[in-house]
């Protein structure tokens, strides 16, 4: 009777422990007042920070304190980073039903335009320099090249392994 009671919570617990994970990653899209944050991006913007979080659908500006939520744009998708350009807002989604950028102004907060990539979008990289923003498609193997003004693909590159940052390097 032993053997039978110990194969039957070698199944049992590791399924536990697989719903309990899914069930506390699946919480409700507010964040709870006082639980802490799961930031998947986060870059300063003026006086605050730019944010994105696990689980919640959303880009927010918060003040320098972190005590005032100052603006947020609702996303169809979580948010996996987010990058500035001036008033430009980038933030990279990967989802079940979309993957790519979405491009906010934060003079216009209704301004919203939404540009597909590639599975796993992440780590979105701006180079004012030459007007172009590169983002890393982690689950694709690529990285796209996209015009930041013409808000839209230029290119796709594959790279040896799943990207998940980039930075730039000076070329002299």
């Amino acid at each position: 009777m032993k053997y039978k009671s110990r194969s039957i919570a070698k199944v049992i617990v590791p399924v536990f422990l697989v719903v309990s994970l899914f069930a506390f990653t699946t919480h409700t899209t507010e964040q709870p007042e006082g639980t802490p944050l799961f930031i998947t991006g986060i870059t300063p913007y003026k006086s605050g920070m730019i944010v994105s979080q696990k689980g919640v659908q959303k880009v927010s500006i918060y003040s320098s304190d972190y005590k005032e939520r100052l603006q947020e744009w609702e996303l169809d998708e979580v948010p996996t980073g987010v990058a500035t350009d001036g008033d430009q807002i980038y933030a990279t989604v990967a989802g079940e039903h979309k993957n790519g950028v979405y491009f906010l102004s934060a003079s216009n907060p209704s301004e919203k335009v939404f540009v597909e990539t590639a599975s796993g979008a992440c780590a979105p990289l701006v180079n004012a320099g030459n007007g172009k923003l590169y983002i890393c498609n982690q689950f694709a193997g690529t990285v796209s090249e996209l015009d930041k003004n013409g808000k839209n693909v230029l290119r796709t590159v594959k790279v040896l392994r799943e990207p998940k940052s980039a930075v730039f390097d000076k070329v002299k």
